[in-house]
C-alpha cells in the first residue's frame, strides 16, 4: 500500500565490495600518512591591510634544494632563486622537514624569509606578512617596466602586481 517502503537484502558480493572499498581507502590513507606528506598553505597578507597580495615566492628544503609549488603559475630566475609568481596563496605537498621560504613583492616592500619546521606544523595555513618601508606613489612616483616581452595579458597582470608596479608596456613583438 501507500507509505510502504520495500526493502531488498544486498547480496553477499555486494557486501564484499564495499568492504573492499571501505579497506582500500583505510590502506590510502594510511600510505599517506606513513609518507609523512603534509600539505602546507600559506598566504601573502599586507602587514597594515591584512589584504592579500600578489608577489613572488622561493621555497627550499633544508638542504636548500628547490620546491615547486602546486598548480600552474609563472616564475623567474632571479638572485640565483627561482621564484614563482602567486596571487596571495600557494601550496605546497611536502614531506616534513625544514623549508625556507622567501617572499618578495618589488623594491618598496621588505623581503621575508622564514624558515617552518613541517614537523611541528599543523594543518591551518601559515601567514606571511609583507611590510612596506616606503610607499612612492604617496610622494607622487609611480614605478613601472616599459619593455616586456613574452606574457599574456594575465600573466603580465599578476606580474605587475606581484613586483608592486604600476605601469607595465606590453611589446608584441621581439623585435628589440
Amino acid at each position: 500500500g501507500a507509505g510502504r517502503v520495500k526493502l531488498r537484502q544486498m547480496r553477499p558480493r555486494s557486501i564484499l565490495t564495499i568492504r573492499l572499498a571501505f579497506l582500500c581507502a583505510a590502506l590510502l590513507t594510511l600510505c599517506y600518512k606513513s609518507l609523512g606528506v603534509d600539505r602546507l598553505e600559506g598566504r601573502i597578507l599586507d602587514d597594515n591591510t591584512g589584504l592579500p597580495l600578489a608577489a613572488t615566492v622561493s621555497l627550499s628544503d633544508g638542504d636548500g634544494k628547490p620546491l615547486e609549488i602546486d598548480g600552474r603559475h609563472s616564475h623567474v630566475q632571479y638572485l640565483g632563486r627561482r621564484r614563482c609568481y602567486v596571487d596571495g596563496v600557494f601550496t605546497l605537498n611536502s614531506r616534513p622537514g625544514r623549508l625556507v621560504i622567501e617572499v618578495r613583492r618589488g623594491l618598496e616592500t621588505l623581503p621575508l624569509r622564514a624558515d617552518v619546521d613541517l614537523s611541528r606544523q599543523g594543518s591551518e595555513p601559515l601567514s606571511f606578512r609583507l611590510k612596506r618601508w616606503i610607499d612612492m606613489s604617496e610622494l607622487g612616483y609611480r614605478n613601472g617596466d616599459t619593455h616586456v616581452h613574452y606574457l599574456s595579458q594575465s600573466q603580465a597582470h599578476l606580474q605587475m602586481r606581484a613586483e608592486d608596479m604600476n605601469v607595465l608596456n606590453l611589446l608584441v613583438s621581439d623585435f628589440t
